[in-house]
């Protein structure tokens, strides 16, 4: 190229999606990247293992959990949650912020409180991921964030830890970082 490229477009030839996009004041712009977050709708839930529980039903509005009125803003890009079973699919490979907001309507009740993160690998069997928030004594709304490397058709759940006091309130956000 002896000269200047002049392109308002980058995408993949075959596929036909467009990368960038350069817009009329040189700003350089991103498609959207996947976002979905939601809220438990506090009703529906299923044994993964003893003690565990996995959430698996959702709402599909905006809604407030947990004594601080944390809002959730329902958003779900890509229909990534199945608001009827509680997973969520992976559709694009990469790092993924996760952030989770458990409350219990329990204030000033003392014992243990324990969130999960279950992960499936594409084609593989659902597993608990691991404790990723826990509260004990008089403390009523947690959040716990995790950053995973994802593949595309990869499965996330959560849940809790049905053996210990319950948590009431659960919502999410979840975003392709890169």
């Amino acid at each position: 190229m002896a000269s200047v490229l002049n392109v308002d477009q980058i995408g993949h030839s075959t596929s036909g999606t467009t990368a960038l996009t350069i817009d009329s004041s040189g700003r350089v712009l991103m498609p959207n990247k996947p976002f979905v977050s939601a809220a438990w709708n506090g009703s529906g839930t299923t044994a993964y293992s003893t003690p565990l529980s996995r959430f698996t039903t959702y709402n599909t509005t905006d809604t407030n959990i947990g004594s601080g009125n944390t809002r959730i803003i329902y958003k779900n890009d890509y229909n990534m949650l199945d608001t009827t079973n509680g997973l969520v699919t992976i559709p694009v490979t990469g790092i993924y912020l996760i952030v989770g907001h458990y409350a219990a309507a329990l204030s000033g009740t003392l014992g243990r409180r324990i969130g999960h993160l279950f992960v499936t690998p594409s084609g593989g069997s659902i597993t608990d991921y691991g404790e990723w928030v826990e509260s004990y004594g008089t403390y009523d709304d947690s959040t716990g964030t995790k950053l995973l490397s994802l593949n595309a058709n990869d499965q996330v759940a959560f849940g809790h830890n049905v053996s210990v006091i319950n948590w009431d309130a659960f919502g999410f956000e979840m975003i392709l970082l890169g």
